[in-house]
């Protein structure tokens, strides 16, 4: 693990959020992004970032999963919304979705949600996003 942060409101954008990034300890000094993102929080209905536009939600793939002994419906998003944020115009368009890079998984569990981010170009496909979503035992102890 690289760094952990409280609050940090790049995920879920709400206060007690926690983050905790994965990566190439040299490679995120050299200013790369993180390969894992990991967000946490115990506030009520969190949108994970780059998933809505204007608060409706991308069509994500719903995945069945065990974390924690619990079976869990979480959310595959196979790409995220970039670009300029705000009001649609012909001269500026609003985001975009992009398969390019991001890729996210979304669920909750014992009253936490979780929203977990990677880069596809960082070499995570969408198996690493499920194993490491039902890897998460801790979530159990109350995070």
């Amino acid at each position: 693990m690289a760094y952990i942060a409280r609050g940090s409101n790049a995920g879920f954008q709400v206060p007690d959020e926690l983050l905790m990034l994965f990566g190439n300890p040299k490679q995120l000094r050299g200013g790369r992004p993180p390969v894992i993102q990991v967000f946490l929080t115990r506030a009520n209905n969190p949108l994970l970032m780059g998933t809505h536009y204007n608060g409706r939600p991308h069509h994500g793939q719903h995945q069945q999963l065990t974390i924690c002994g619990s079976s869990v419906t979480a959310t595959y998003y196979d790409g995220q919304y970039s670009g300029s944020a705000g009001k649609s115009s012909k001269s500026a368009p609003g985001p975009r979705w992009s398969r390019t890079d991001k890729h996210s998984l979304v669920f909750t569990v014992h009253r936490l949600h979780c929203g977990i981010r990677a880069s596809r170009l960082g070499g995570v496909d969408q198996f690493h996003l499920l194993a490491l979503a039902e890897s998460l035992e801790w979530v159990h102890s109350g995070a």
